[in-house]
């Protein structure tokens, strides 16, 4: 087998049409324990992960690995091979999954490090699938994505003929960022029971690095607390509204451990400020012009409150959305009714905004208020048919928050007046701009 010497260090540049994300990439880091966060480690995940974005929406699909390809290829790494669903446009089931691989030294024993990057943004209809909660056990959709991936892996390293010992690292930001936590707990699972998960090579969980970024909660809780997941980490930001999708209340949670970053309800005010202008300067050399005018609360850090309504103007951001979706899953019932609800909200999503074909309608005009999108509706172009099968889903929709709101209408005006700047918080740049302020001390695991 040939060994290629090991590349110590590599810096590069990710371009996205957001923003551009310079990393430093080391093989350092995945020859010390996976059962240790690193930091270095965290950062070049996060370009891993940023990397696996599509290089552009509704469009050039066959293409959309291309960044991934490029890092994978500037930090060392060979035999790159996406999977069939980052070839074409992606659907509420699809899934893109690239594996690239190198082979290194530890001292005298040979590894192959199996780097592995999940789409986690700019993938069209794929994100819908993130509402396909199932009725029982883990999230339907993240599963569904976690096979593929397994699958895909399991393909690479029998295709590739590897054999002998491996190091395997896999990244993932949001949705991708689920199925990294659900794809890491399998593992660990197989592994905690002395087998091997993939045939003819040697996997140890002390191998094995899984580093999720404002992932969703797609495992339920009894299963969370069968062991302790050591090698999984996921980096969150506790004012993210993604992060608590699926709600607790549900019984959902993630496997490994949660590492928050600072923000003003969970840090010292003096640190805090200074941490806020780190990322500030960080933010404004990362991210271009447009997204920087759309994104003006970025750091999202307070709840803007109706001016009659003061009942939450004291706590936490956090405590506000845990509170909501408590509440929220309350009203939802049991697991089959509340996936009625979801896949009426995911068929929307796929008539309306994101059609296999034809004309749609922007996402951000569905989440501005009734007038706004039924205007953009009318101007959109989509046949009289489509908008009617929509119609009866969101009639399905509104009659359910119809009902939530004679309870909750507190809750649901603040969740109205902030729901712009709890997503924006979802940034994939603002959390690069975390990562790359942050000292390797701060966390301490």
């Amino acid at each position: 087998m040939e060994i290629f010497e090991v590349k110590e260090v590599a810096e590069g540049t990710i371009n996205t049409s957001a923003a551009k994300y310079d990393y430093r990439y080391s093989d350092a880091p995945l020859f010390a324990s996976a059962f240790k966060y690193s930091h270095e480690l965290g950062r070049q995940s996060l370009a891993l992960a940023i990397a696996s974005k599509n290089i552009k929406e509704r469009e050039d699909f066959f293409e959309g690995s291309k960044n991934l390809e490029e890092f994978f290829s500037n930090c060392g790494y060979k035999d790159f091979c996406p999977n069939e669903d980052y070839k074409i446009m992606p659907r509420a089931n699809s899934f893109g999954v690239g594996i690239a691989r190198k082979e290194v030294m530890i001292g005298s024993s040979k590894y192959t490090i199996l780097a592995i990057g999940l789409r986690g943004g700019n993938y069209y209809a794929e994100w819908v699938g993130n509402f396909n909660v199932g009725t029982t056990g883990d999230h339907n959709g993240f599963e569904i994505a976690t096979n593929k991936a397994f699958d895909h892996l399991k393909k690479y390293i029998c295709d590739f003929e590897i054999k002998g010992d491996v190091i395997l690292w896999v990244s993932g930001f949001s949705r991708a960022g689920a199925v990294t936590n659900l794809l890491g707990a399998r593992i660990d699972k197989i592994l905690a029971c002395g087998e091997q998960p993939f045939e003819g090579v040697t996997l140890s969980a002390g191998r094995a690095f899984f580093y999720t970024f404002e992932a969703p909660r797609g495992a339920m809780t009894n299963n969370v607390e069968i062991t302790g997941f050591k090698n999984i980490f996921n980096i969150v930001n506790q004012n993210d509204i993604i992060i608590y999708t699926a709600p607790k209340a549900m019984g959902f949670a993630r496997y490994g451990t949660d590492i928050y970053l600072p923000v003003k309800d969970n840090t010292e005010k003096d640190e805090y400020n200074k941490i806020r202008d780190d990322i500030n300067k960080i933010f404004d050399n990362t991210s271009k012009e447009e997204i920087k005018r759309l994104n003006p609360r970025f750091m999202f850090d307070s709840l803007m409150m109706p001016s009659v309504k003061k009942m939450f103007d004291k706590g936490a951001v956090a405590d506000f959305i845990e509170d909501f979706f408590d509440k929220f899953s309350a009203k939802l019932g049991n697991r089959e009714d509340a996936q009625d609800i979801f896949i009426a909200i995911q068929r929307v999503l796929e008539l309306l905004v994101f059609p296999e074909s034809g004309a749609s309608i922007p996402l951000g005009k569905l989440l501005r208020g009734k007038e706004v999108f039924y205007k953009a509706l009318e101007e959109s172009g989509i046949d009289e048919k489509t908008i009617d099968e929509a119609k009866k889903y969101i009639a399905e929709i509104g009659t359910f928050f119809a009902d939530f709101s004679k309870d909750y209408r507190d809750e649901l005006d603040i969740l109205t007046l902030n729901l712009f700047s709890m997503i924006s918080t979802h940034d994939s740049a603002l959390e690069f701009a975390y990562m790359m302020a942050l000292p390797e001390e701060y966390f301490r695991v």
